[in-house]
């Protein structure tokens, strides 16, 4: 038997009702979920204003890092963010770097002519700071101490007009300093030399 309609209206409107009232409901936890997230101290972002503040967040996270450092490295920059002290201090401690560089910061327009081609030594810390070795181990590869290491990477940071080690081996690799020098074979010269050994 079917119910008269100002009955059936009721139902209709009243399980609306209740629908809307429990919407209503989780949208005030939701919001309340919200207010608490973003409440929290050690919250994911940080919003840091001021070029002054900024900086301090970059030492404060290179002096904190144990064991790798990872960067985004594109302009524009801030005044002073050039000075890599705490980087150099982290990399003493044996931290690692790794960065992604903006590839129009690498040349420096209007660079200054190419400085003299660096003595054996030093084109040898280059290679291996190209290959990615790290001050202790190129330290002993070259039977040197480590503070003359960090040294000589400094002046060939200055000669260069290099920021970081990344762009003084990409500049290093422009001149064609991490090239074989003529007098010596390359590797592939060297295999070119014996002759095959596949029968054919």
């Amino acid at each position: 038997m079917a119910a008269p309609p100002d009955v059936a209206l009721e139902a209709a409107v009243l399980d609306r009702q209740q629908r809307l009232d429990r919407l209503r409901t989780d949208a005030r936890e939701l919001a309340l979920r919200a207010r608490a997230a973003t409440a929290r101290p050690n919250h994911m972002i940080e919003t840091v204003a001021g070029a002054e503040a900024v900086l301090a967040v970059i030492a404060e996270l290179e002096l904190g890092a144990r064991h790798e450092v990872l960067i985004v490295d594109r302009p524009p920059y801030l005044d002073g963010a050039a000075d890599n002290t705490h980087e150099l201090q982290a990399l003493a401690r044996g931290v690692a770097y790794r960065a992604v560089y903006h590839a129009p910061t690498l040349v420096e327009p209007g660079r200054s002519p190419d400085p003299a081609r660096p003595g054996p030594r030093d084109l040898a810390i280059l290679r291996m700071l190209a290959s990615g070795a790290k001050d202790r181990a190129i330290a002993r590869a070259l039977g040197i101490g480590e503070r003359t290491v960090l040294r000589r990477i400094q002046t060939l940071l200055e000669t260069l007009h290099a920021d970081t080690r990344f762009q003084a081996g990409v500049q290093a690799a422009q001149r064609g300093w991490l090239d074989p020098r003529p007098d010596q074979p390359s590797r592939s010269a060297t295999w070119r030399q014996f002759p095959s050994t596949s029968r054919e």
